[in-house]
C-alpha cells in the first residue's frame, strides 16, 4: 500500500555509478544528485546514468542496451539544440520536446523525468525505465521494502501515469498496483511541481546473495487529449531487515533507522556508552548533560548542569576552560583571552609585568577592563606601573603630573607617589614660578630660584625682566628711584637724573645742583660756585642788595 514517508538520501548517481547498482546493507538509495540528463555510458561521466545498471525503452531514438552508449553522439537525428532523446539535460519544467530530463523539482534537487509525446514513451508507446541490483551483502535478504517519489507537472490536459513492478529474473515482471500514479487530466491554472511518496513491502519474495533484484517504472498516457504532462521520480529506497532499518531484530538493543556509529545507537545496533535509547522503533537516542558520561555532541559532562563552573548547563565547554575526562574537570586556561573561573583579568598573554599576571590574576596598579586586550595603568593611584612617567596620587592637571600620568612641561617628577617640582631656568613659568628667564643667573630681575627680583617687573616665557621705575628701589639701569614717576623734580619718570640736579639714596632724594653755571629750575642765580656773599648764595638765591643776571650769572650790588 502506499504510504507517506520520506526517504533519506546517501548514495547518488552523479560519478562513477558502477555495473549493476549495489544494495550493501539494510537501506540502499538512490537520489539523483548531480544527475543532468546527459544521457548514458557503461563508464558514466559527470549528469550520466550507468548503461549497467539502467535501461530505458520507448523512446524515438531507440532502446538502451547493457554496456552501450546512448547521448547525443549516439543517435541519428538529434534535434536543433544537438540533443537526443537520451540527453536533454537540465530543466524547470514546462518543456515540449520528447526525451529524459533532469528536472528540478525543487530547489538543488534534480529528479530523473521525461517529456512524453506521441512517439516518446507515449501514444502506442510504453516506457520503461528498469533499475538493476545486485545483493552484495552477503547473505540471502527477503521482503524488501521499496519507496520513491513520483512527481508530476501538470500543465496539459492529458493524464500520464508512472507504476512500478519487480522481477528477481530479468525476465517476468510483477506490477504493484497499490503504488499506480496518474497525473489529473485537466491541467493546473499554475502548473507546478507535485510530489506523492510511494511505499510498499515486497512480501513473499526472496533475493539470494550475489543475485539481482529488479525495479521498473512504467509510463503511458491515461485518458485525456492533447500534450503530455511532464512526470520524474526521485528518492528510490531499498530497505532489508537487520540492524539499521528501524525495527526490533533479535540481538539488537536498539535500531534508529541507520548504520552509523555515534548517534547512540551503533552500527551493530547496540547502545553507545552515554546514551539511552527509547522503546519505540526506529529508536530515538539521547545523551542525559548532567550523568557526568560525555556523549553525542557534548563537549564536557561534570555531573551537573551548572552553569559558569566551564561544563555549561547543555553540556557544551564554556568559554574560557579547558575540560577533560569523564566527569569532566574544567580548568581555565589562562593566556586565552578570555576571563573564567579564578581569572581576575586575561590579556591574551602569560608575561608577568603588563598588569596581568602569569596566573591572570590583576596586578597592583593595573586596571584590565577589556578580555583579550592589554591592561592600563591606573593614572591616579599613586603607583608608578607600566608607561606612566609620573603618579601623584592624583588626577588634576598642571601640578607637574597630568590626568593621564605623563610629566608636564616645565616639571620634573620623581617618586611614587610622585613628586613634582618645576625646573627653574627652561624658560616656562609653571607653578610657583614668578619668572624664568631661560637662566639662572641672579640680579637681572629673576632670580635663580625663579622669583621675580625685587626693583624688577617680569613677563612672558622666558620672562623679560625690567627695572621698575618708580618703585624707590634703583636697579638694573636706573640712575635714581624717587618712588614715584613725576618729571622735574630731579628724577625723571624712566628713572634718570634730570639736569642740574643730583639724586642720591632709594628712594632718591634730589636736590638742585647749585654752581655749575647754569640756571636751573628752581634757581634765581648760579655763577658757577657756591661762595656766599657774591650775590649768589650757595643756594643759587640772589642774596639781598644784588642784582644777578646771565648764566653763569654775573652779579652786582644795587646802589
Amino acid at each position: 500500500m502506499r504510504t507517506l514517508v520520506a526517504a533519506s538520501a546517501v548514495l547518488a548517481l552523479a560519478s562513477p555509478v558502477h555495473a549493476q547498482h549495489a544494495i550493501t546493507g539494510v537501506r540502499t538509495t538512490i537520489d539523483f544528485t548531480g544527475y543532468t540528463a546527459a544521457g548514458l555510458s557503461p563508464t558514466p561521466g559527470d549528469g550520466q546514468l550507468s548503461s549497467n545498471e539502467w535501461l530505458v525503452t520507448g523512446f524515438s531514438d531507440g532502446d538502451t542496451t547493457a554496456g552501450g552508449t546512448f547521448d547525443s553522439t549516439a543517435c541519428s537525428d538529434p534535434t536543433a539544440d544537438g540533443t537526443c532523446d537520451w540527453d536533454r539535460g537540465p530543466s524547470a519544467g514546462g518543456v515540449t520536446t520528447g526525451g529524459m530530463y533532469a528536472f528540478a523539482v525543487a530547489t538543488g534537487n534534480p529528479a530523473f523525468g521525461w517529456q512524453a509525446t506521441g512517439t516518446d514513451v507515449g501514444g502506442s508507446k510504453t516506457g520503461k525505465f528498469t533499475l538493476t541490483l545486485v545483493n552484495t551483502t552477503g547473505a540471502d535478504f527477503g521482503d524488501p521494502t521499496i519507496s520513491y517519489t513520483a512527481w508530476a507537472f501538470n500543465d496539459q490536459d492529458r493524464a500520464n501515469t508512472i507504476t512500478l513492478s519487480w522481477s528477481t529474473d530479468g525476465i517476468t515482471f510483477t506490477a504493484v498496483p497499490a503504488l499506480d500514479f496518474a497525473s489529473p487530466a485537466a491541467k493546473d491554472a499554475t502548473p507546478a511541481w507535485v510530489s506523492t511518496p510511494e511505499q510498499v513491502t515486497l512480501t513473499g519474495i526472496t533475493v539470494p546473495a550475489g543475485q539481482n533484484l529488479y525495479l521498473r517504472w512504467s509510463t503511458a498516457d491515461s485518458g485525456g487529449s492533447g500534450s503530455r504532462d511532464e512526470l520524474a521520480f526521485d528518492d528510490i529506497a531499498i530497505l532489508i531487515a537487520g540492524c539499521g532499518d528501524g525495527t526490533m531484530q533479535a540481538g539488537e538493543a536498539c535500531d534508529d533507522g541507520n548504520n552509523t556509529d555515534g548517534d547512540g545507537c551503533s552500527a551493530t545496533c547496540t547502545v553507545e556508552h552515554g546514551y539511552d535509547c527509547s522503546p519505540a522503533f526506529p529508536s530515538v537516542c539521547t545523551s542525559t548533560c548532567g550523568d557526568g558520561v560525555v556523549a553525542s555532541n557534548e563537549g564536557c559532562d561534570d555531573g551537573g548542569t551548572t552553569a559558569g563552573d566551564g561544563c555549561s548547563d547543555t553540556c557544551t565547554i564554556e568559554a574560557g576552560y579547558n575540560c577533560t575526562g569523564e566527569p569532566s574537570t574544567c580548568t581555565t586556561t589562562c593566556g586565552d583571552g578570555v576571563v573564567g573561573g579564578s581569572e581576575q583579568c586575561d590579556d591574551d598573554g602569560t608575561t608577568p609585568g603588563d598588569g596581568c599576571s602569569d596566573t591572570c590574576q590583576l596586578e597592583t596598579g593595573w586596571s584590565c577592563p577589556t578580555p583579550g586586550a592589554a591592561c592600563v595603568p591606573v593614572c591616579g593611584d599613586g603607583l608608578l606601573v607600566g608607561t606612566e612617567a609620573c603618579d601623584d596620587g592624583g588626577t588634576t592637571a598642571g601640578d607637574g603630573c597630568s590626568d593621564t600620568c605623563t610629566v608636564e612641561a616645565g616639571y620634573t617628577c620623581g617618586g611614587a607617589p610622585s613628586t613634582c617640582t618645576t625646573i627653574c631656568g627652561d624658560g616656562l613659568v609653571v607653578g610657583s614660578e614668578g619668572c624664568d628667564d631661560g637662566g639662572t643667573t641672579a640680579g637681572d630681575g629673576c632670580s635663580d630660584t625663579c622669583t621675580v627680583e625685587a626693583g624688577y617687573t617680569c613677563s612672558g616665557a622666558p620672562s623679560v625682566c625690567a627695572p621698575t621705575c618708580g618703585d624707590g628701589i634703583i636697579t638694573g639701569s636706573e640712575a635714581c628711584d624717587d618712588g614715584g614717576v613725576a618729571a622735574g623734580d630731579g628724577c625723571s619718570a624712566t628713572c634718570t637724573i634730570e639736569s642740574g640736579w643730583m639724586c642720591s639714596g632709594a628712594p632718591s632724594v634730589c636736590s638742585l645742583l647749585c654752581g655749575n653755571g647754569v640756571i636751573d629750575t628752581g634757581e634765581q642765580c648760579d655763577d658757577g660756585n657756591t661762595t656766599a656773599g657774591d650775590g649768589c648764595s650757595d643756594q643759587c638765591a640772589m642774596e639781598s642788595g644784588w642784582s644777578c643776571t646771565g648764566a653763569p650769572s654775573v652779579c652786582s650790588e644795587l646802589c
